[in-house]
């Protein structure tokens, strides 16, 4: 029988009958779960995103799959204690003649985006999840596609873990490259009378807080209002679907500060704290939202040395001691004007920038690699699973 069942696992589609999801599940919604909400609770809260918190009581029984009903669809879970499930999500409860982990992976490869409505709310509903259909082979043959899946897609999963460890190496790397630099340079400054360290208020011609922007004050065109979403981790993101404006006129009246080319704007706020930006190349008159500040070096600072201090452990631990605020930390424009940075002349800083330039190329195509290769562990992962089913 396990040679039968191992030999039918090869080819589900064409030899077993298809039955409806409903006729072998109950698809249970879920419910508000305030009021069942406690720490101590012995019961898990889980979404169409994850888990939640905890709670005195369930909905669902042990080894029930989670199917989304808005919001995250394609992350089904499969929950082997009982649990809550809230109202963005579903509970597939299988009956006897459906395998648990069988139902969560055919789910896995299924595709509940195209069960939503062109018109309306984005959601499922319970009546199409039932309609679903799925193959259904003997008990035993369900538990043989099982173990041969786990196999599977356990080895698919190695080799997307090995990917994804490549990638964090690379980025590490850099990181590693960046501190590195930067501690040498500071151990410099205490004894070449030519690497001074000075705060950054120091090198400035500006350093200026962005402004309070009403939203009565904004219009659908003129002079674009960049805020924290636009600074990158060194690079400015346009964003433009997402552009905010205000009128030239309105400009006039709050006596705002220009961003230019060559410009540095800083994030005042999470997430994170300090991140910076090079602006490189404006393409219109634009100014900045009270989360970031705008700053112009004099001569003695390359705007690119800064960017690479930015991303440096010494620069970000500056940043984190300066920090102000209970409900939402953000750093003043007086704590960043005290930053402290190593100033070597600036024959000096571009030879730094080009050593991490380069150091930064080689390893974003190391990560470029990895993540190619992680795509196709995924790739293969989907592959198993349709082939599966």
């Amino acid at each position: 029988m396990k040679d039968l069942a191992t030999k039918n696992t090869k080819d589900t589609k064409k030899v077993w009958p298809k039955v409806r999801l409903g006729d072998v599940c109950e698809v249970r919604a879920g419910a508000t779960h305030h009021e069942i909400v406690s720490d101590t609770g012995k019961y898990p809260v889980y979404g169409s995103g994850g888990y939640i918190c905890q709670a005195t009581t369930y909905r669902c029984p042990a080894n029930t799959v989670t199917i989304g009903r808005k919001g995250t669809l394609d992350k089904p879970l499969l929950i082997e204690e009982p649990f809550w499930n809230i109202d963005t999500c579903f509970g597939a409860i299988p009956n006897e003649a459906l395998d648990a982990e069988y139902l969560w992976r055919f789910c896995q490869n299924f595709d509940f985006y195209k069960l939503i409505p062109a018109i309306g709310r984005p959601s499922t509903n319970s009546d199409a999840i039932k309609s679903i259909t799925i193959p259904l082979p003997p008990l035993s043959v369900q538990r043989a596609i099982v173990a041969r899946l786990e196999k599977e897609l356990g080895e698919a999963d190695k080799l997307a873990a090995k990917f994804k460890r490549v990638a964090e190496l690379a980025d590490d790397a850099f990181k590693a490259e960046l501190d590195e630099t930067f501690k040498a340079l500071e151990d410099n400054s205490r004894r070449d009378a030519e690497t001074r360290r000075v705060s950054l208020g120091d090198v400035c011609k500006v350093l200026t807080d962005g402004d309070w922007i009403e939203s009565k004050d904004q219009s659908e065109t003129g002079i674009r209002l960049i805020q924290t979403g636009n600074v990158g981790n060194g690079v400015f993101e346009r964003k433009d679907n997402r552009a905010r404006y205000i009128s030239v006129a309105t400009f006039a009246k709050l006596n705002c500060t220009e961003i230019y080319c060559g410009d540095i704007l800083i994030s005042r706020l999470p997430e994170p704290v300090g991140r910076a930006c090079i602006v490189e190349d404006v393409g219109c008159r634009m100014i900045t939202a009270v989360d970031c500040s705008i700053v112009r070096f004099k001569d003695t600072i390359e705007p690119k040395f800064f960017i690479h201090y930015s991303q440096s452990s010494k620069y970000r631990s500056q940043i984190s001691s300066q920090l102000t605020g209970t409900t939402r930390a953000r750093i003043s424009r007086k704590h960043l004007s005290s930053v402290l940075i190593a100033c070597p002349p600036i024959s000096i800083q571009r030879a730094i920038i080009a050593k991490l330039d380069a150091a930064k190329e080689r390893c974003e195509k190391l990560k470029a690699a990895a993540m190619r290769g992680l795509a196709a562990a995924e790739n293969l992962r989907k592959a198993i699973l349709a082939e599966a089913f």
